[in-house]
């Protein structure tokens, strides 16, 4: 693939050489060190933020004329001048010969702190532009999806096995109408969790979407539809759900995607619904100040261990998967709450106390109703 990286950087390179309008002069090359900016074309300054990779311009005679914020402040660029020994090598190497090179080389940090993939392509006859991209960055998503892959391969597996096994052994009964009345509703519930996961895994889809539509919309009626949706399981468990309300003045709104707000508390609610014990109440608290609204979903259920409370909110992670597997969970529900409180602009946090219960807090931006409806 380095083929591809010095082919875009050649690319690049070219667009740049028609776009960027420089002023050269040795003052220019002095201003890169202290802003990390020098007198590149308005171009080349609108370009840069658009970029994945941090970009750097080189001059053969004067220096660093261009450097991006990003390159500056992780040491690439320091007092317009190329600061890592193996850039400014390859940089050299395309501003003698002009032919576009990649490199792979740790950061100047130290390996521990990532590998970077730099493309060097030239300008003109004496200006080359460097591309510096995180290359650690694509190995830990390469791995995120192979562990999501393997994650899901396994959760699938599960309810598919049992659904065949179960459909075996009513064939081989079909004469014993107790023993397939039985089977047959094991498979109910295995199809059930099929579809759970099948479901949530849509749902998880939907979350990381960055074109949903928002809206203003008042937070109550929300939390208020998202504790109806829970009562059937509430019910099952025997365990009451509780809205209440402390705002001193106004509906609170917020914006975001509404019906992804509903899912999330839905899916916090549901979550101190199954780790609860029979007969307790989960707590949904709603109250707003002049800045923000928070929802608290309280339990008293069985809380989560210290040193697992990090991990809540990883994609299949369960505190109990004994609990899980008893409840059809599967462990998709926290990730798909913080991601649609995300799109709302607020964050999710948990508290939790190992016997004693949690409180999970969605904290999201007031949004101004003035001139707007409020759904």
């Amino acid at each position: 693939m380095e083929w591809v990286f010095a082919v875009a950087a050649g690319v690049l390179a070219c667009a740049l050489c028609s776009l960027v309008a420089y002023r050269r002069g040795r003052h220019g090359a002095a201003r890169a060190g202290t802003s990390g900016r020098a007198h590149a074309g308005d171009d080349t300054q609108r370009l840069a933020p658009l970029l994945d990779e941090m970009l750097v311009i080189v001059e053969a005679r004067q220096g660093v004329a261009f450097a991006d914020e990003r390159a500056v402040q992780a040491g690439i660029v320091e007092h317009g001048a190329l600061a890592v020994p193996q850039i400014r090598d390859v940089a050299n190497l395309v501003l003698a010969d002009g032919q576009p090179r990649t490199r792979d080389i740790d950061s100047p940090h130290g390996a521990d702190h990532g590998h970077w993939r730099v493309a060097v392509g030239q300008l003109g006859t004496d200006r080359c532009a460097v591309l510096v991209a995180d290359a650690g960055a694509g190995e830990r998503w390469q791995s995120m999806a192979r562990d999501f892959v393997g994650n899901v391969s396994h959760e699938l597996k599960t309810p598919i096995g049992a659904i065949t096994l179960l459909a075996e052994t009513i064939r081989d009964a079909p004469d014993d109408s107790q023993s397939v009345s039985y089977f047959a509703d094991r498979i109910l519930v295995e199809s059930r969790r099929l579809t759970g996961i099948v479901h949530n895994l849509i749902e998880l889809g939907r979350s990381e979407r960055r074109d949903t539509e928002t809206s203003v919309f008042a937070v109550t009626p929300a939390v208020r539809e998202a504790a109806e949706r829970t009562q059937a399981v509430a019910q099952a468990r025997a365990v009451s759900v509780h809205v209440r309300e402390r705002v001193a003045s106004g509906a609170p709104c917020v914006r975001g995607p509404r019906a992804g707000f509903v899912t999330a508390v839905k899916n916090l609610i549901e979550n101190a619904v199954n780790y609860s014990p029979e007969g307790s109440t989960v707590v949904v608290d709603i109250s707003a100040d002049a800045g923000e609204v928070l929802v608290r979903v309280v339990d008293h259920g069985i809380g989560i261990p210290a040193d697992q409370i990090e991990r809540v909110f990883e994609r299949f992670y369960r505190v109990d998967p004994a609990r899980s597997r008893e409840t059809g969970g599967t462990g998709l529900g926290l990730s798909i709450a913080q991601r649609y409180v995300q799109a709302c602009g607020g964050a999710l946090r948990v508290w939790s106390h190992e016997g004693q219960g949690s409180t999970f807090t969605v904290r999201v931006p007031r949004a101004d109703t003035t001139g707007e409806d409020s759904q």
